[in-house]
């Protein structure tokens, strides 16, 4: 059964290694038996992002991922790699975020209204306290703000 992309789900690692992270994860989601993707990886998330913004995917949009039980059919999902209940994302990983949520809402149809932090859908806190529930669509409503203020400027420039 394939993905029918209906939600953005946002996600935080929760790990605090300065050190890029997927592999980790990998590593972690291979040993709880997360199905391999068509990209080769057992990572649950279609994507994760670095602290240096670096995005890496891991599951191709219509593929089903393994991250909000109950959701794994009619999501896309995110990781952006911390631990966002001490401290925020990095300027780079929000500007990778934003850029992603703009793709994503473009090609599926989708609307800030249809992003949410994991706990949305589960009992767990994640993508962080340090973030407010709209944080994630706020950061999208901002890129797409800045796109299209750049494209009027070259407008009328």
């Amino acid at each position: 059964m394939g993905n029918d992309p209906k939600y953005i789900l946002v996600h935080h690692s929760a790990a605090a290694s300065p050190v890029p992270q997927f592999d980790a994860i990998e590593k972690w989601h291979a040993a709880r038996g997360f199905p391999i993707s068509s990209l080769g990886f057992h990572v649950g998330y279609h994507c994760v992002i670095e602290k240096d913004g670096t995005l890496v995917r891991a599951r191709e949009d219509l593929e089903r991922d393994c991250d909000a039980l109950g959701h794994n059919f009619d999501s896309l999902s995110v990781c952006l790699v911390g631990n966002f209940n001490a401290y925020k994302p990095t300027p780079e990983q929000i500007a990778t975020l934003g850029a992603l949520l703009s793709e994503w809402c473009i090609k599926w149809d989708l609307t800030a209204d249809d992003i949410f932090p994991h706990r949305r859908f589960g009992t767990t806190d994640c993508y962080g306290t340090k973030l407010t529930d709209n944080w994630a669509a706020y950061t999208y409503l901002r890129y797409e703000v800045d796109r299209l203020t750049q494209a009027l400027e070259g407008f009328i420039n």
